[in-house]
């Protein structure tokens, strides 16, 4: 058998073992570092939390606007209509 062909096909095998294995060290850092986070910063997870709750608020109250003003132009459309 030809020596080149043999490394050839085994320098692709090895070739998707470090693309798998790069892959998973790069999961286990993210997990890792979202602990960390988690763990060290109580902080900043409660800011980030009432945040969080400021801005679902301000959706909420910019939802309504939108409800209430798509309701008068109805209004306005039916009265001229």
């Amino acid at each position: 058998m030809n020596w080149r062909y043999i490394r050839g096909r085994l320098s692709i095998v090895r070739g998707f073992f470090f693309l798998s294995y790069r892959q998973r060290l790069s999961r286990y850092r993210r997990r890792i570092l979202t602990r960390t986070l988690f763990r060290t910063e109580k902080g900043l997870i409660e800011t980030l939390a009432q945040e969080r709750g400021e801005i679902i608020a301000e959706l909420d109250a910019m939802r309504k606007q939108y409800a209430e003003a798509l309701q008068a132009e109805d209004a306005v459309a039916q009265a001229l209509g």
